[in-house]
């Protein structure tokens, strides 16, 4: 295609700013957490309405609402669209399955970096030794498991509704950005985790729509 997206024709090129926007997070993670994170103040941010609507984008049980209603519509719409059960359980079992996908992803990797979280140490870099509780991911931060769940809903959102997938961007970054203000993550666990969030919900989409025509399953073209 003529007007196909030039780094889509250089693969190797989005892995490799995709590295270097690692590191930029890396260089900015204490200068970042120094000015707008929150977790010692006094200011209860936890109360207010719009940290706790963005935050919330990073739950499961949210994500499991969403996709009841999916269900639902999907459901009223079967017999106009001449759709099956297992059409009609498409869009809710995808929309589950990259969000559980991505959370139990970044748990994992959080055993696997074991980097604490901003409060524990002067340092941005502090990592947990592996001599403590290998198993346990309680306390470490990268990536945000929140961030995660958030970027493979919302990259789902956008794929469906393309129009305002904008929208679904700036609610997921939104979703990260309280992680950052509260003190729970650095700047770098939230972009490993857009990334993570954002590269399963492609896979999964990738591999269960491959070859499959649902009537059901339609974006709106834009």
């Amino acid at each position: 295609m003529q007007n196909a997206c030039w780094i889509s024709r250089r693969p190797w090129l989005g892995g490799v700013l995709a590295i270097l926007g690692l590191v930029v997070c890396l260089l900015l993670d204490q200068w970042v957490y120094e000015k707008f994170g929150f977790w010692d103040h006094d200011y209860d941010m936890g109360s207010e309405d719009w940290y706790r609507a963005l935050r919330i984008l990073g739950s499961f049980s949210t994500w499991l609402v969403v996709a009841l209603i999916f269900g639902c519509i999907d459901w009223g719409r079967r017999k106009q669209c001449g759709a099956t059960i297992d059409d009609v359980l498409f869009r809710p079992t995808l929309l589950l399955i990259t969000v559980f996908t991505s959370g139990i992803v970044a748990e994992v990797l959080k055993v696997v970096f074991r980097r604490e979280r901003p409060h524990a140490g002067d340092d941005t870099f502090v990592f947990r030794s592996f001599a403590d509780q290998w198993y346990r991911g309680g306390g470490l931060s990268m990536p945000s498991s929140h961030a995660a769940a958030a970027f493979a809903a919302l990259v789902l959102m956008g794929i469906w509704y393309r129009s305002a997938r904008s929208i679904f961007f700036l609610l997921a970054v939104g979703c990260g950005v309280t992680r950052i203000i509260a003190g729970a993550h650095f700047l770098s666990d939230v972009y490993v985790a857009a990334w993570l969030g954002g590269g399963v919900t492609v896979f999964y989409c990738r591999w269960l729509t491959k070859d499959k025509v649902n009537p059901l399953y339609v974006t709106d073209g834009a």
